[in-house]
C-alpha cells in the first residue's frame, strides 16, 4: 500500500473493521485539520456509541502515529496545567499535558470517566476544556502555586469516545458555548454474517487492530509528510464553490438550533407547555469548524478544494452533535419528502412514549426547527396524533442546500 493513498487504506482497513471506516475517516480528518494555516479553531471530535461499539477499537488505530498524536489512557482537564504541591515551577512545565500536546492531536479513549463527575466537578472540567479548545491557551491560579500559564498560539486537535448522555450534560455544554463535535457509532452494529466471515477468515480481534494499527500509523505520516506538516496548508476561502459553502452555512444554523439550551419546561394549569428563553448559539463558530472538517477531509484525499463528497460527512457530525432525539427526529424530517413526521412515528423512531415524543418535538418548535400541528387521527396510545414539520425557513435550508441528497 502507498503509505499515503487513502482508497488502499480504505480498502485495507474495511477488510478487518468494514463498520468503522465512516469513524476513522472522521478521525483523519480531524488530525488534518492540523495542517491548516490560518486554522485558528481547535477542532474537537468525539465518537458517542452504546459500549462495544467499536469507539475504542477506532482510536487505539492511531497509536502508532506518535510524533502527530499523543494518547492518554487517563485524562482530566486539570492536567493541562500542573499544579502539584510537591514540584517547583520548572518542573511543572516538563509535565504540563498543554504544553505536550501543541501542533498534536490529542487522543482520549473515554471521556464517559469526566462526564459522569458530579455537577461542581463537571462544570469545572467543561470550563477548562471550552477556555482550552479556544486555542489560545490557559491560565489557572490556585494557592499552591499562584498562577500559572501558557497562553499564545496553542493548537492542537482532539478525538476521544463517550457513552451516549442526556440532557443535564448537553445543558452544561451549552452553558460555556459548546466546542466540542460529535459522530454517532450506534448505527455500527454488527450483522451476523460478518461475525461468521470474521470466525472464519482465521484471523483474531488483537491480529485485524494490529494490522490496521500499522497501515493506519502509516497514512497519517504519509499525508503529513507529503503536505509539509503542521500550518503548511494555506486556503484561499474566497475559491470555494458557492453552493458548497451555503450548505456548510445552512448546516452550522441548523446545529445551532439543534443543540440549543431550553430552560426547564412545565406544563401549567390549562396544559399547555411552558418555558425559558431559549440559549441558541452564534453559528459563526461551528461554520468554521465545519468548514475546516471539509478542508481536512479534502487534503486526505488529495484534493484542494472541499466538494460535495464531504457533505455527508458534516451532516452525520451535525445530526450527531445534538441531543440524540432531536438528531433522529431532524434526519427523518429532512428524509421525507413533505418533511413531516407524526408522534406514534417518533416514538417509533427514538423508543419513547408519546408523551416523551410530543415534548420533543415541542422542543423543536421551541428552538424554531419545525413547527407543530394537530391531526384528525387516533395514535396507537388512543390519543389525538401530533404532526410535526420543518418550519419555511429551515425547509428552505434544507431544500436549498439538497440535504435530501445526503442522508443516509
Amino acid at each position: 500500500m502507498n503509505n499515503y493513498n487513502i482508497e488502499d487504506l480504505k480498502v485495507e482497513v474495511s477488510r478487518h473493521f468494514p463498520r468503522y471506516w465512516i469513524a476513522i475517516e472522521a478521525c483523519l480528518v480531524t488530525i488534518a485539520t492540523l495542517l491548516l494555516k490560518d486554522n485558528s479553531n481547535p477542532t474537537s471530535l468525539l465518537l458517542i456509541g452504546r459500549p462495544s461499539s467499536g469507539k475504542t477499537t477506532v482510536l487505539e488505530l492511531f497509536k502508532d502515529a506518535k510524533d502527530i498524536t499523543y494518547f492518554s489512557d487517563n485524562f482530566t482537564p486539570k492536567a493541562f496545567l500542573s499544579h502539584y504541591a510537591n514540584k517547583d515551577k520548572a518542573s511543572l512545565e516538563k509535565i504540563d499535558l498543554l504544553r505536550r500536546i501543541v501542533k498534536k492531536c490529542l487522543i482520549v479513549p473515554d471521556f464517559g470517566v469526566i462526564f459522569g463527575k458530579k455537577k461542581e466537578d463537571l462544570r469545572e472540567n467543561l470550563g477548562i476544556l471550552t477556555r482550552v479548545l479556544d486555542g489560545a491557551g490557559l491560565s489557572t491560579d490556585t494557592g499552591v502555586q499562584g498562577r500559572r500559564e501558557f497562553t499564545g498560539d496553542c493548537m492542537f486537535s482532539m478525538i476521544g469516545a463517550t457513552t451516549p448522555f442526556g440532557y443535564s450534560l448537553w445543558d452544561e455544554m451549552g452553558r460555556l458555548g459548546a466546542r466540542m463535535l460529535f459522530l454517532s457509532m450506534d448505527n455500527n452494529q454488527r450483522e451476523i454474517g460478518d461475525v461468521i466471515a470474521e470466525i472464519k477468515e482465521g484471523l483474531s480481534y488483537s491480529d485485524r487492530k494490529e494490522a490496521c494499527v500499522k497501515v493506519v500509523g502509516e497514512f497519517v505520516s504519509g499525508f503529513w509528510k507529503e503536505y509539509d506538516g503542521f500550518r503548511s496548508v494555506s486556503w484561499d476561502d474566497s475559491t470555494i464553490p458557492d453552493d458548497l459553502l451555503n450548505k456548510v452555512v445552512n448546516l452550522a444554523g441548523i446545529l445551532a438550533r439543534l443543540r440549543g439550551m431550553i430552560p426547564k419546561m412545565w406544563v401549567d394549569n390549562i396544559g399547555d407547555y411552558q418555558h425559558g428563553t431559549p440559549t441558541i448559539e452564534d453559528p459563526a463558530r461551528v461554520t468554521n469548524l465545519l468548514l475546516n472538517i471539509a478542508k481536512g477531509r479534502a487534503l486526505i484525499y488529495g484534493k484542494n478544494q472541499i466538494d460535495k463528497d464531504s457533505v455527508p460527512l458534516l451532516v452525520r457530525i451535525v445530526t450527531s452533535s445534538c441531543p440524540m432525539d432531536r438528531g433522529i427526529i431532524f434526519k427523518e424530517l429532512i428524509r421525507r419528502e413533505n418533511h413531516e413526521v407524526h408522534t406514534s412515528e417518533v416514538c417509533s423512531l427514538t423508543k419513547v412514549s408519546p408523551k416523551t415524543a410530543l415534548q420533543t418535538m415541542r422542543n423543536l418548535e421551541i428552538l424554531e426547527i419545525a413547527e407543530i400541528s394537530s391531526v384528525s387521527e387516533e395514535g396507537a396510545s388512543g390519543r389525538p396524533e401530533v404532526s410535526i414539520r420543518l418550519n419555511k425557513e429551515i425547509e428552505e435550508w434544507v431544500n436549498d442546500s439538497g440535504l435530501q441528497e445526503f442522508i443516509s
